[in-house]
């Protein structure tokens, strides 16, 4: 009876604790070894995306895993890009980490959590956790019924020996959501509109990633002579 008691409530506190109950679920994977580096075929393990998961959970609330093949470097930069949809409306949000003080000396944050919507830009609450290979990011969503559309996932890291770069490296996960992963009834005519475009999601979501990975680069590799 004694033992009965204990896996009863053992059940009740892995379930109470599993990110998946009551939850969408959305994992991306990546190659090992597929860092586009200078020069090339650096060994940045601290960058190179392994997978990332997304959970969210009916009352809006997030939790996004980046793990890593080696440990989280925190002169390394993270970023992750993604877009939600409600009823007509386009939600994207933006999540940055970093401790690098280059970097710091550049930007006003260097980990946050902000979202845009057609009126404003906004900073969000949330907590940033390292453990080991895992950087993971947890935080609310503006409303409770955003479904998730795409997401991006970005690394970035560059070594200097003085003010010269050695070495520069990043590597991407790209997340695409189909209507159906929501259970929604999807239309053929959609269908048929999305592999006509870019066969990569929401209409125009990569552009805008690309101009941020240029000056996140230039960024990087900027160094103050004095």
């Amino acid at each position: 009876m004694k033992l009965l008691k204990v896996f009863a409530i053992g059940l009740f506190m892995f379930l109470l604790s599993s990110p998946a109950l009551g939850a969408f679920q959305k994992i991306g994977k990546d190659e090992k070894g597929d860092v586009i580096s200078f020069p090339e075929n650096a060994k940045m393990p601290s960058i190179d995306i392994d997978r990332i998961t997304y959970y969210q959970y009916d009352d809006g609330r997030v939790v996004i895993s980046l793990v890593t093949y080696g440990n989280i470097d925190t002169n390394a930069l993270y970023t992750i890009i993604f877009n939600t949809t409600r009823d007509d409306e386009t939600l994207f949000y933006s999540v940055s980490f970093t401790e690098n003080p280059n970097l710091k000396e550049e930007l006003n944050e260097t980990k946050g959590i902000w979202v845009v919507t057609d009126e404003t830009i906004k900073e969000i609450n949330g907590s940033f956790d390292i453990m080991g290979k895992v950087l993971r990011v947890s935080f609310k969503l503006l409303n409770n019924d955003e479904k998730l559309r795409n997401l991006i996932g970005m690394t970035m890291l560059a070594e200097y020996s003085g003010n010269t770069p050695t070495s520069f490296g990043m590597d991407n996960i790209t997340i695409y959501v189909k209507e159906s992963e929501w259970g929604e009834q999807e239309e053929q005519e959609q269908q048929e509109q999305h592999d006509q475009g870019s066969g990569k999601g929401f209409p125009g979501f990569e552009f805008p990633i690309l101009c941020l990975a240029l000056l996140l680069i230039a960024l990087f590799l900027k160094r103050k002579r004095f």
